[in-house]
């Protein structure tokens, strides 16, 4: 596989491990993480050989800093147009509804929910004015993408973007403090949602992965600080970086295209439970 992925916010142990099996079947990557500083880290941490360092680049971008967001897109479109996206990123506010300031959720919503916006406007007019014409007739069918039939005999359209959400639980049964959270996950639920229903004709699908407690990042933490919590799960257990990131490889893969504008759950059981 040749064609070109994008992971957003891939410092996370999640985006490490789907940027591995990513890298591991011939694609070119760019991975992006939310500091300067986290850029050596990640290429040692991946340890690609030097003879292949070139599929692989790292770059800043932080959602809070519009300079940073608008410097992040221009080197994510030099070049190839990415037709692959992971989402992973999201800026962190936990706190009391009514004990956090206005001024700290309305920077905290401008992050999460306008600089995403911003960048999926980017990244899908860049995936459609990548999409080439079709052999013939590029007018009628760029016009009416639905009509196309490829070569091989399939009515299904060629994949312009695939894009998946890396979603939370947490956005239909947040724990007490994540009211911000859960609100910016929901927000980037509906926008992922609104692009596969929008632009799946012409071959840009997305889908959305609720993950439940996973144990890694802020997820280990807060299972140390409460056990308790894995009792509520049928599995008994949280979920793995491994197998949250192996969900999301598939889920970007052309055999997974059909799940479009759709929200999955993988939570061990958790909000199948009263």
């Amino acid at each position: 596989m040749t064609d070109h992925a994008c992971i957003l916010g891939g410092g996370c142990s999640i985006g490490q491990q789907l940027a591995r099996l990513l890298l591991d079947e011939g694609r070119s990557v760019t991975v992006t993480v939310s500091a300067e500083h986290r850029v050596p880290v990640l290429r040692n941490t991946l340890g690609l050989p030097q003879e292949q360092d070139d599929r692989l680049r790292i770059l800043p971008l932080t959602l809070e800093n519009q300079a940073s967001v608008e410097n992040g897109l221009t080197q994510i479109l030099e070049g190839r147009t990415p037709t692959r996206v992971a989402d992973c990123m999201h800026p962190h506010l936990e706190g009391l509804i009514a004990a956090t300031e206005p001024d700290e959720a309305a920077a905290y919503f401008a992050a999460a929910i306008s600089a995403r916006n911003h960048i999926l406007h980017s990244l899908t007019r860049a995936m459609l004015a990548a999409r080439p014409a079709h052999r013939g007739q590029p007018g009628r069918h760029a016009r009416h993408p639905e009509k196309h039939t490829p070569a091989n005999g399939s009515s299904n359209p060629a994949v312009t973007g695939r894009l998946v959400y890396l979603s939370s639980t947490a956005a239909g049964m947040p724990n007490a403090g994540q009211g911000f959270y859960a609100a910016a996950k929901s927000a980037a639920e509906a926008l992922y949602r609104s692009i596969g229903v929008e632009l799946a004709p012409r071959g840009i699908t997305t889908a959305m992965l609720r993950a439940g407690y996973v144990d890694a990042g802020r997820g280990a933490q807060y299972l140390a600080a409460h056990p308790e919590a894995l009792h509520n799960i049928p599995l008994r257990r949280a979920l793995t970086a491994q197998e949250v990131a192996a969900t999301l490889h598939w889920l970007l893969s052309d055999a997974a295209t059909g799940i479009n504008a759709t929200t999955i759950t993988m939570d061990g059981g958790l909000t199948a439970c009263k």
